[in-house]
């Protein structure tokens, strides 16, 4: 009876941390995650190992939790691709922790912390589980309100990744009359207080969401000045028309100084993501 109870414990947190990834995911643009109740077998065994993982090491941190997770893709004949295919079995965060952008590793960081906040008794997990069937209702209870306010959220964030919450206009963008040199460049972010990289068409902004750049991110390199960190662009959501990505503009508190035109238009599919990493030059 007991391991019963402990694997719809895993099982109730697993659903938990599926639905929380799942808001984050749109929140960034990506509606590739499926609802619980819709998504594939695969990935409901995912989680719940991963919440196993969790239980069983609970002191580790969030990169011991992508290594765990990293190591079962692996074993499960994944590999490193550029976009996230379950058929060909490939997907960009198949790489170390470090290597992740941050918006990919506070995945990590929401899952742990989500498994300590629902999983019963999650303090008692090394083996004292008296209470365990009480504090399994308990997390049900806590499951269901959580996904309600999950279904709203993930319902304003779809609106907010399709631009129907927000007046805004896609900005004008484009190419620019003078190339600022690196050390113009660099003299005119120090003085900036928002640093972003829009991504457009030459001529307005694309479907992809503005990476705001913070802290020292920039290489000095033969073709310019270079973003160091991975940036990730999601596709429009299912049902949308896809999006060219002919270049990026640096924009200084609202304003263009500079543009770089890619040698490849990039088109961006519904559902699609892509990891820029070295490609960005201004």
């Amino acid at each position: 009876m007991t391991a019963i109870l402990i694997a719809a414990a895993a099982l109730a947190t697993a659903q938990a941390t599926h639905e929380i990834n799942r808001a984050y995911c749109l929140s960034l643009g990506d509606d590739s995650q499926a609802p619980w109740a819709d998504a594939p077998e695969w990935q409901r065994e995912s989680a719940v190992k991963g919440v196993e993982f969790h239980v069983t090491n609970p002191d580790v941190d969030a990169s011991a939790s992508h290594d765990s997770w990293m190591a079962q893709k692996v074993a499960d004949g994944w590999v490193y691709g550029e976009v996230k295919d379950a058929d060909k079995k490939t997907h960009p965060c198949i790489v170390p922790f470090a290597e992740l952008p941050p918006s990919q590793q506070l995945k990590d960081v929401l899952f742990k912390a989500t498994v300590h906040a629902v999983y019963p008794g999650f303090a008692s997990a090394a083996g004292h589980i008296d209470n365990l069937g009480d504090d399994l209702e308990q997390a049900k209870s806590q499951v269901a309100e959580l996904t309600g306010k999950l279904d709203a959220a993930t319902k304003k964030a779809a609106k907010l990744s399709r631009g129907e919450a927000s007046a805004d206009k896609p900005r004008k963008i484009g190419p620019v009359k003078e190339r600022l040199s690196i050390e113009d460049l660099r003299a005119a972010m120090a003085g900036a207080d928002k640093i972003e990289i829009l991504f457009g068409d030459g001529k307005r902004e694309s479907g992809a969401a503005p990476v705001v750049v913070e802290g020292d991110a920039w290489s000095d390199h033969a073709l310019g000045l270079m973003l160091r960190e991975p940036v990730e662009i999601h596709g429009p959501v299912h049902g949308s028309q896809p999006y060219h990505v002919r270049g990026f503009a640096l924009v200084l508190d609202g304003k263009q100084v500079a543009w770089s035109e890619r040698p490849e238009p990039l088109m961006v599919g519904a559902g699609q993501k892509y990891q820029l990493s070295n490609d960005i030059f201004f």
